[in-house]
């Protein structure tokens, strides 16, 4: 399963060049600090779009998350958590609904910009 499947909503989309690795639809690429995701494939060395924010993504959890909470990107793991891990992790956005498990996958509301206060 890629990283985030989109389900609805209307994603604002940016430009972005891939430089030496190809981007798989549904990859999460973290530019700086911010977590973007690719609707669709973009060949290496070639510009395509990112989504910035403002989509639902389906999204697979490492744990049980309630719904309506704050949820970061773990890069190493593919995965959404409640954990920044000290700040290693990056802000993605806010549950909509519950994840049940680790594995299990829950509805996303991807909302960078939106970092929430410590």
């Amino acid at each position: 399963m890629p990283g985030a499947t989109f389900k609805h909503g209307s994603p604002r989309m940016v430009e972005h060049e891939t430089g030496g690795s190809a981007i798989n639809a549904g990859d999460v690429i973290v530019t700086e600090t911010t977590p973007r995701i690719a609707h669709l494939p973009i060949p290496a060395n070639h510009f395509g779009s990112l989504a910035a924010a403002g989509g639902v993504y389906e999204m697979t959890g490492d744990a049980t998350i309630n719904s309506d909470v704050p949820v970061y990107w773990v890069a190493d793991d593919g995965k959404i958590s409640e954990d920044d891990d000290g700040g290693n992790n990056v802000f993605l956005g806010i549950t909509v609904t519950e994840c049940a498990d680790n594995n299990a996958t829950a509805l996303v509301r991807h909302e960078p910009q939106a970092v929430p206060a410590d």
